[in-house]
């Protein structure tokens, strides 16, 4: 029993030191995006429009490969370049991208499709009214 209950107790602090580690990628992110002051100003006067931020950076987009779009979607894709520390050889580290340092904007309904310059990928960003469902389901 003391087994299960260690396994139980490691699996736990595993799973809290994974989440606050995405958690402070995140938080670094806005940072970056909006600036230190306005972060902070969030975090005091409007914590759930910063958890939404947190939220919206972490999942606000995909990225797939090109060969799996709708022939529609690809033919009003936009092409888009990313930072080069994005870029491990020729795989993407999606760890690396800021969704708030693209030019990229959320359209309240509808998916915005770029492509992603010397890549066979596409960039997906979803649209406000996805994330806003999203955002409310997850858990508390």
């Amino acid at each position: 029993m003391n087994t299960l209950k260690s396994l139980l107790v490691s699996v736990f602090v595993i799973n809290v030191t994974v989440s606050f580690g995405q958690h402070n990628d995140a938080l670094a992110k806005l940072n970056q995006a909006f600036g230190n002051e306005r972060v902070n100003y969030l975090k005091t006067h409007f914590p759930d429009s910063l958890n939404y931020y947190l939220f919206v950076v972490e999942n606000g987009y995909q990225i797939t490969d090109k060969k799996y779009l709708k022939p529609e979607d690809l033919n009003k894709a936009i092409p888009i370049t990313l930072p080069d520390n994005c870029f491990n050889n020729e795989t993407i580290k999606t760890d690396q991208i800021n969704i708030f340092d693209l030019p990229v904007s959320f359209h309240p309904t509808n998916k915005n499709v770029y492509l992603i310059e010397g890549t066979n990928y596409a960039l997906i960003v979803r649209s406000k009214d996805y994330l806003l469902k999203k955002f409310q389901a997850k858990p508390k």
